[in-house]
C-alpha cells in the first residue's frame, strides 16, 4: 500500500519507479538497512565479522590488515566504520555486488523473500534470484526463473544454464544480452533432450517427440531458429544479434517456463 505522502504526491511513488542502472539514496539506504538486520547487527558474530571482511578484501579489494586491531584479532567495530563508509561512497552497481556478496555468506528462503519485497517496496529493477540480483521485478517471472533454476537430475543441466544466463543477464556494469539469450534456449533444448527420452535427438525431432499441441511446438521452433539460424543471436552476423535486456529477460522468462513445463510434463507421465 502506499503512504499518504505518495498518494499525494509529496514524494515519489516508489513502488513505480523501477530504478534501473541506478539507485537514490533512500533505496541505497534500505539496502544498507536489510544488511545491518540481517548480517552485521550482532557485534560478536562470526558471520558478521565474515561479512565485513569478505566485502572490504574481495568485493572493495581493500587491504585486509584495515580491519586487525593493535592487538592482532578482527576490529569489528572499525571494519562496521570502514565498510559503512565504503557502501555510502560506492557506485549503484557496486552496491548490489556488496549485496550478492553478502547474500553468498547465508541465506534462508525467508531472508531472500524479506529482500525481495524490500526491493520492490523501494521501487528496485532488480530482484535476488538463483543466487544472482538480476532485473526481474514481477512476482511470476520471479518463480518461474527460480524455480527454473532448481531441478535435480535428470534436469540439472537445463538448470545449470538458467543460472549461466542469469550471470550474463545480472552483469549490473555491462549485461550480456546475446549470452543470456543463448544460455537461455539452451536450456530448453537440454530439457527438450531429457523429456523427450532422446539425448541426440536436435530441437525439431525433440519437440515432435514431446507430443505438444502443433502451435507450441511451432511456436518453439520459432523461437528456436531466430537464436540459432546462420545470422541469428547465436551468431552476431546482423541485426538481429543487436538484441537488448528485453529481449534477453523475456527469453530468459520464457525459455524457464518452459523448462518448469517441460519437467512437470515429465513428472506426470512418470506418475501415470
Amino acid at each position: 500500500m502506499t503512504t499518504f505522502s505518495e498518494r499525494y504526491g509529496y514524494i515519489p511513488n516508489k513502488s513505480e519507479l523501477h530504478q534501473f542502472e541506478g539507485m537514490d539514496e533512500r533505496l541505497r539506504t534500505a539496502i544498507w538497512n536489510f544488511i545491518w538486520a540481517h548480517y552485521l547487527s550482532n557485534q560478536y558474530s562470526a558471520i558478521t565479522n565474515k561479512v565485513l571482511g569478505s566485502i572490504w578484501t574481495n568485493v572493495l579489494g581493500e587491504p585486509h590488515d584495515d580491519l586487525i586491531s593493535p592487538l592482532g584479532d578482527f576490529d569489528t567495530s572499525r571494519a562496521k566504520q570502514l565498510v559503512r563508509t565504503a557502501f555510502f561512497d560506492t557506485s549503484w552497481h557496486m552496491v548490489y555486488t556488496i549485496l550478492e556478496d553478502t547474500i553468498s555468506v547465508r541465506a534462508s528462503g525467508a531472508t531472500i523473500d524479506n529482500l525481495n519485497t524490500m526491493l520492490s517496496k523501494e521501487g528496485s529493477a532488480y530482484r535476488f534470484v538463483g543466487g544472482a540480483v538480476a532485473p526481474i521485478t514481477s512476482d511470476s517471472e520471479l518463480t518461474e526463473v527460480s524455480n527454473a533454476t532448481q531441478h535435480p537430475a535428470p534436469f540439472d543441466v537445463a538448470s545449470q544454464h538458467i543460472r549461466q544466463a542469469l550471470d550474463h543477464l545480472s552483469d549490473r556494469s555491462s549485461p550480456d544480452a546475446r549470452n543470456a539469450i543463448k544460455e537461455a534456449i539452451t536450456a530448453v533444448e537440454s530439457a527438450v533432450k531429457v523429456a523427450s527420452g532422446d539425448s541426440k535427438a536436435d530441437i525439431e525431432k525433440g519437440l515432435k517427440k514431446l507430443g505438444l499441441h502443433s502451435q507450441l511446438e511451432h511456436a518453439w521452433k520459432n523461437l528456436y531458429n531466430w537464436t540459432s539460424y546462420e545470422g541469428g543471436v547465436r551468431h552476431g552476423k546482423d541485426a538481429m544479434s543487436q538484441v537488448g535486456l528485453a529481449e534477453a529477460r523475456y527469453m530468459v522468462v520464457a525459455c524457464s517456463a518452459f523448462v518448469n513445463y517441460l519437467v512437470a510434463k515429465s513428472n506426470e507421465e512418470g506418475n501415470n
